[in-house]
């Protein structure tokens, strides 16, 4: 009952000035919430595309380091004759691997379901032990103690299942990263 009591002393004039604020304030309250909420909605959003095509990128980087060990391989065994080149193919082949590792890892945290992270781990222990077979084969490729190019062939074309499996793992992680985005 005061209030209303304390309501009565003012003038009409100064009633309606104050439900004007008032309805003011309550806009302006409401406002700021919905622009609150629009820039935490834009900056999940971005946080989302962000992540997304950074772990598309980080794929790709995966899948052409892979690419760069088969052709360093293929160039070793191209060069066998000429042992300058052949070493040189034996570096870039190794810069290959760390790139594979590098990118192996950056993709990792980026990858949102532990399958996804599974199937990684996956692909990276089967180039592990396809570089643990290769290593070998790349030091005789390098002393030319294979007979000729196609002998030096033909014996690394027997990893070449190995290879095939981490490249089919990682066309699964391609396929089932792109379904989720």
């Amino acid at each position: 009952m005061q209030i209303a009591t304390l309501l009565r002393r003012f003038t009409i004039r100064f009633r309606m000035i104050g439900a004007i604020t008032l309805v003011a304030l309550a806009l302006l309250f409401v406002g700021a919430i919905g622009i609150g909420a629009q820039l935490y909605a834009n900056n999940i959003a971005t946080d989302l595309v962000t992540r997304d095509i950074s772990s598309l990128t980080e794929l790709a980087r995966l899948q052409q380091a892979m690419s760069n060990v088969r052709l360093n391989e293929k160039e070793m065994i191209i060069q066998y004759e000429n042992s300058v080149e052949a070493a040189r193919y034996k570096e870039a082949w190794t810069s290959s691997y760390g790139q594979l590792e590098a990118s192996a890892k950056a993709l990792a945290p980026l990858l949102p379901q532990a399958a996804q992270r599974t199937q990684l781990a996956q692909l990276v222990a089967d180039m592990q032990q396809f570089r643990t077979d290769f290593e070998p084969m790349a030091k005789q490729l390098e002393s030319l103690a294979f007979p000729s190019a196609q002998v030096a062939s033909a014996t690394i074309s027997k990893l070449q299942p190995q290879y095939d499996k981490a490249l089919g793992t990682l066309t699964a992680l391609a396929t089932d990263l792109q379904s989720t985005i």
